[in-house]
């Protein structure tokens, strides 16, 4: 990248990476997972955290913000989808916000109870 005379961006230098050390069948895995992916018992945030890092290996199915957006909403905890589902929210940081806010929501009436 830097021999073409063109500084390399993390995105270039991370695909040139995933291309170099990682078989294409461990790429087709996590892209798997990624595809599978739900919220499942973990935080909004430790989803999140996975949420991101498989992406990377799915990049064509978060090619933009918008369907970056749905795709995280999508495997939300229903509890707190049927709370965020209705939000025409656009981005990825505005879905990720609303989740966590529910979540607290949540924390709290089970405090309560």
């Amino acid at each position: 990248m830097a021999r073409l005379g063109v500084p390399a961006t993390w995105e270039m230098f991370s695909e040139a990476f995933l291309d170099k050390f990682f078989p294409e069948t461990a790429k087709f895995e996590m892209e798997r997972r990624f595809t599978n992916l739900i919220q499942g018992n973990r935080s909004v945030d430790d989803y999140a955290a996975e949420f991101t890092r498989l992406s990377r290996f799915a990049p064509a199915l978060v090619a933009d913000e918008a369907t970056r957006a749905r795709r995280f909403k999508m495997g939300l905890d229903f509890a707190i989808l049927e709370n965020v589902i209705s939000l025409r929210l656009p981005t990825y940081d505005e879905v990720l916000i609303a989740a966590r806010e529910q979540e607290l929501v949540q924390r709290r009436c089970k405090a309560v109870q």
